[in-house]
């Protein structure tokens, strides 16, 4: 609850309270140089998921990250818009005390929109192999070991097979599609495949930039 009593993760809390709300903690690793505060999920599939990164299409591949700290101690965005926000890479390292991606236990999570309004949201669950450090370029051609989809418009999917830059069970709502494509003026996200379509409007929850363009970005949050 402060940084004099900060807790090595949000599992962590999520362990030790286990009536524990979802909200923001202190959390502080052996990597990290003080404590800092994060937004833990603790209802999700069991709760100790830590905020890294939320946004729709405005997505970087940089080290630095984008944005600040404070705009991730809340999901979402009030106003959806284009704004993203990611922690650095080494901060993202820091909480994950040093280990590499393909050591998370349950992987990454990507909490997306399933329609323009943000009614209806999609969890996706994805484990990569041979991905060392964090990074944010997940575009690149690391394997994926395993992946589930739940939501309610695309119903569950499991699976295994494909890249950190495409992977899924088929080419609609059970896809992330991380390259990017001139039918969106090359703008990033955690996009559907070309079967989905969203809204050329600006504040729209599952953006396109041209219409039936088909990899439909949608607003996310993204967990570890």
């Amino acid at each position: 609850d402060s940084a004099d009593n900060a807790a090595g993760s949000c599992y962590e809390i999520k362990l030790d309270r286990p009536t524990a709300a979802t909200g923001v903690y202190w959390i502080l690793t052996p990597k990290l140089p003080q404590p800092m505060q994060v937004y833990c999920d603790q209802t999700t599939n069991g709760g100790g998921w830590e905020l890294i990164g939320k946004g729709r299409d405005g997505w970087v591949t940089n080290y630095d990250g984008k944005g600040t700290l404070p705009d991730l101690l809340t999901p979402g965005l009030t106003t959806m818009s284009s704004t993203t926000t990611q922690l650095d890479s080494t901060t993202v390292s820091a909480l994950m005390n040093g280990q590499n991606v393909e050591s998370l236990p349950d992987g990454i999570r990507i909490h997306r929109a399933q329609d323009t309004t943000g009614t209806n949201w999609q969890e996706v669950y994805v484990k990569l192999s041979k991905f060392g450090p964090w990074s944010w370029a997940f575009g690149s051609e690391a394997p994926v070991s395993s992946y589930s989809f739940s939501g309610p418009v695309s119903g569950t999917s499991s699976g295994s097979g494909g890249t950190a830059a495409a992977f899924g069970s088929n080419s609609s709502w059970n896809r992330v599609t991380e390259t990017t494509s001139s039918a969106n003026t090359y703008k990033r996200g955690w996009a559907y495949g070309s079967q989905v379509n969203g809204s050329t409007s600006s504040t729209s929850y599952l953006w396109n930039a041209k219409t039936n363009s088909g990899y439909a970005i949608p607003f996310a949050d993204v967990f570890i």
